[in-house]
């Protein structure tokens, strides 16, 4: 447990984690953002989904998530090799 401890906390102090977090924040903290939002969320409107888009801030949150998706996916595919590496062909 302790293995896995020190890997959270060594993905949690990574600059890609620490800028989504910071950037999710500031989305989270924008009350008029949020309120589009859950117009959107009872109304959507292509022209309300425009107006969501093109906030920089969320844009920017966007960007982060998507970095923080490619590099899962780049350690998941580390781990499946690492672990098709130590299987014995029985």
């Amino acid at each position: 447990m302790e293995k896995t401890d020190n890997l959270i906390k060594l993905i949690d102090s990574m600059k890609e984690i620490q800028d989504m977090k910071k950037k999710k924040k500031e989305v989270l903290e924008d009350k008029e953002f949020l309120k589009k939002l859950e117009e959107y969320k009872t109304n959507p409107t292509e022209e309300l989904k425009e107006e969501i888009l093109k906030n920089k801030m969320y844009r920017e949150y966007l960007k982060t998530e998507t970095d923080i998706n490619i590099l899962i996916m780049a350690i998941n595919q580390k781990l499946k090799e690492i672990k098709e590496e130590g299987q014995c062909d029985l």
